[in-house]
């Protein structure tokens, strides 16, 4: 397959994040990963926020009917009502924001737009609504991720394939200069690794992204190949 094996110890430790170049000079953060669901006290959100959270769908048809509070209005962290709707799973009350002319692309205190939190918190349904009405799959967040970088951590091979359909850039690059395809093998995202081979990322990248590492950490060593350490990962199945 022109894959072969790969030790995740051939790239640096992925457990921190770094702005210096501290773990081997490039930056990733795994804590963008980490709990993608939102922190919500309901006593922080008012009633359109709220009833968006909850999916209480006559309440927030009521709510825009009468009080007219802003569609896109932000709460303290700036979350809409489509990022809380979309976040917890309320695909019909995703539909009644968009039949009203929401933004889409609305930025969270993350920088990340409802598509995002959907792929996060894998919604699929919500996400495929968002996407059918025009959503950008590759608008990176605070990290540089995008979509198709959490589909691939959450190994969500139906919601990768939906995001690809949509145009999702298979070789965009996050802030630590990972590609999904890196990330799926940084992480040891076997299945992933083997569905982007099929997919055609580029393999190169994986030396590409080596060589970076060592020009900025020149006592990088390589766990050699042919060692019983070596993990499976990126060995496809037809290899």
């Amino acid at each position: 397959s022109g894959v072969g094996r790969w030790c995740c110890r051939c790239f640096p430790c992925c457990g921190s994040c770094s702005q210096d170049g501290a773990g081997g000079g490039v930056e990733h953060c795994d804590s963008a990963f980490l709990e993608p669901g939102y922190d919500v006290c309901p006593e922080d959100l008012d009633d359109l926020h709220r009833a968006a959270w909850w999916g209480t769908v006559p309440r927030v048809e009521l709510i825009l009917m009468l009080r007219d509070p802003g569609l896109d209005k932000r709460d303290k962290k700036k979350r809409t009502a489509l990022h809380l709707a979309c976040a917890n799973g309320h695909p019909e009350v995703v539909k009644l924001l968009l039949h009203r002319h929401c933004q889409l692309h609305v930025l969270d205190g993350e920088k990340r737009t409802a598509l995002i939190k959907a792929v996060q918190c894998q919604e699929e349904e919500c996400a495929n609504i968002l996407l059918e009405h025009g959503a950008d799959p590759n608008i990176p967040d605070v990290y540089g991720n995008t979509t198709l970088h959490y589909a691939i951590y959450n190994e969500d091979k139906s919601m990768t394939k939906i995001l690809l359909s949509y145009g999702a850039n298979i070789e965009s690059e996050n802030k630590g200069g990972l590609t999904p395809f890196l990330l799926a093998v940084l992480e040891q995202k076997q299945q992933m690794v083997e569905f982007l081979v099929k997919k055609k990322a580029n393999l190169n990248a994986v030396d590409n992204f080596k060589s970076e590492i060592r020009q900025q950490n020149p006592h990088f060593l390589e766990v050699p190949r042919n060692t019983s350490q070596n993990s499976d990962l990126g060995k496809t199945s037809d290899s």
